[in-house]
């Protein structure tokens, strides 16, 4: 089975590295997607950058306000 690309991301919150997959919708073409922390369990909004086919994990809490 194809899993896809893996991208190499950091955690916001705990500055850990992790590794994410796009999400069915971001194959779709919707750029964000939302994920927990493997290491400290808090929300992450991945948003995926087509243009530079990379990834970058952000803090749900500043999306949310």
């Amino acid at each position: 089975m194809d899993e896809g690309k893996i991208y190499k991301i950091v955690c916001p919150h705990c500055r850990k590295d992790q590794h994410a997959c796009k999400s069915m919708y971001q194959k779709m073409g919707n750029e964000a997607g939302i994920g927990r922390c493997l290491y400290c369990d808090k929300l992450m909004i991945l948003t995926y950058d087509q243009k530079n086919d990379t990834m970058a994990a952000g803090k749900w809490e500043k999306i949310s306000k």
